[in-house]
């Protein structure tokens, strides 16, 4: 289960959602350690209506075991 307010770091990708009311905001990144990922992340806003999805979606890609770029993250987010 993914929750607020909880790192997550697998395979490089790196993953920390945040409650801000009546938003979410997803940091993102990917990085070869988690101290590099915490450096160089980017951050999408959400409804907090839709957090039952963003979180599946981060559940999804951390158990893929797949690397992906910031790129491809964003878009797997923007299609949501």
């Amino acid at each position: 289960m993914i929750n607020f307010n909880t790192e997550y770091f697998s395979n490089g990708n790196y993953f920390f959602l945040k409650d801000r009311g009546d938003k979410i905001s997803l940091y993102y990144s990917t990085a070869d350690t988690l101290t590099e990922s915490r450096k160089n992340d980017d951050r999408m806003d959400f409804d907090k209506k839709n957090s039952k999805n963003v979180k599946t979606m981060i559940n999804n890609i951390l158990k893929s075991k797949k690397k992906l770029s910031k790129v491809d993250i964003k878009k797997r987010f923007d299609k949501a």
